[in-house]
Parts: C-alpha cells; structure tokens; sequence
C-alpha cells in the first residue's frame, strides 16, 4: 500500500472519529436539554466543524508531502 493510500486511510478515519463525536456529543445535548446552555448546539457546531475542517486542511498537506515521498523512492 502507498503513503499516499495510507494517507487518505488516515484522514478518513480520524474525520469519522470526529464525526462520531460530533453527532455523539449533539444527541447528549438533545436528549438532556435542562444541562446545556441555550447556544450549545451552534458552539458545538463550530466547534467541531472547526476542528474538522483544520484536521482535512492539515491532511491535505500530510497527502502532499505524503505523495512527494512516495515518488522519490
């Protein structure tokens, strides 16, 4: 298997950890509205979106550097 193939398996992996954790921590504030703020889901929201968006801009540049190995040898 490439880095690069190893690479996208990676990114795509931690981007459906971060999901799970998103939806996870979306139906906790659900189920138990009396224990969250009002503006939990919107700071969650982009929160997490925040964070996922960082991680695909970081793999994105693990994918180059990644693609760049694998042509020199």
């Amino acid at each position: 298997m490439t880095k690069v193939k190893r690479t996208i398996l990676a990114i795509v992996m931690v981007e459906l950890i971060l999901g799970g954790i998103w939806f996870y921590l979306a139906g906790l504030g659900a189920s138990q509205p009396e224990r969250v703020t009002a503006d939990y889901q919107a700071t969650l929201g982009s929160t997490m979106g925040m964070a996922m968006g960082a991680f695909l801009g970081f793999g994105l540049l693990l994918l180059f550097i990644a693609a760049k190995r694998d042509r020199q040898g």
